[in-house]
């Protein structure tokens, strides 16, 4: 069911991130919002890129952000959610047109990117390997083991073997350009242009919900444990609980 809305200054949500126990949402400005959890009470404003933050990315003890480059965040210095932006610190970038980013197992990424492709880098974000995924850019990407799963501007899901990169499953049941996918146990969710969110059990993959709450495009969606997270055109963050 929909348990709150949340309206966020004006702008559109581009990408969200669930980390710890706080919400990043990101926006077309290349701002960084910081929401503590699960009140979403602003805590910080980052701003780091000039363009669109489409993509974050939690990699432990670090944050990366994907706009125009990759950039790499630690916590810092004790006091990281005062409000100081000094307090994010700016460890490492990396020239990339990336839309959207996840981590696998073994500390790599992946980042899906303007260009249709799917690229693997290092646990150090060195460049690793390049894979012709879609006909299209490459807007969503996230590891639901034992899967990595790509969303595209060709409307499609395409779910993925990361051992060797094998196409195990194509998924075409969205009508707009598959922009956000989250998972969490056995759910995904995806978020589409079709202004609809897709919650699809990940042992059949078959659809079992879609959330049409939103007036305008989705453009992201976070699911954790029995919460899922939308955000899009209309300005909203959007709170679902099972």
């Amino acid at each position: 069911k929909l348990e709150f809305a949340h309206e966020v200054h004006a702008m559109s949500v581009r990408s969200l991130l669930v980390w710890e126990r706080y919400l990043l949402s990101g926006h077309p400005d290349g701002t960084v919002y910081v929401w503590s959890l699960p009140g979403l009470d602003l805590l910080q404003t980052i701003k780091y890129h000039n363009e669109a933050v489409y993509a974050m990315c939690d990699a432990g003890d670090r944050v990366l952000i994907g706009a125009d480059g990759i950039s790499v965040h630690t916590k810092g210095q004790p006091g990281f959610w005062t409000g100081k932006a000094d307090c994010f610190d700016c460890v490492k970038t990396v020239p990339a047109e990336v839309l959207s980013m996840c981590r696998l197992p073994d500390g790599s990424f992946v980042t899906g990117n303007m260009d249709r492709s799917l690229q693997v880098w290092t646990s150090e974000v060195e460049h690793k390997k390049t894979i012709a995924a879609h006909s299209r850019s490459i807007w969503a990407v996230v590891y639901a083991e034992p899967f990595l799963i790509s969303g595209s501007a060709d409307n499609t899901i395409k779910v993925w073997g990361p051992d060797d990169w094998s196409l195990i499953r194509v998924i075409e049941e969205h009508d707009g350009w598959v922009v956000g996918l989250s998972a969490s146990g056995k759910w995904l969710a995806s978020a589409s242009l079709d202004h609809t969110v897709r919650l699809w059990n990940l042992d059949t993959f078959r659809c079992a919900r879609v959330l049409e709450d939103h007036k305008d495009e989705i453009y992201c969606c976070h699911i954790v444990g029995n919460m899922v997270f939308t955000g899009g055109v209309d300005e909203n963050i959007l709170m679902y609980c099972e």
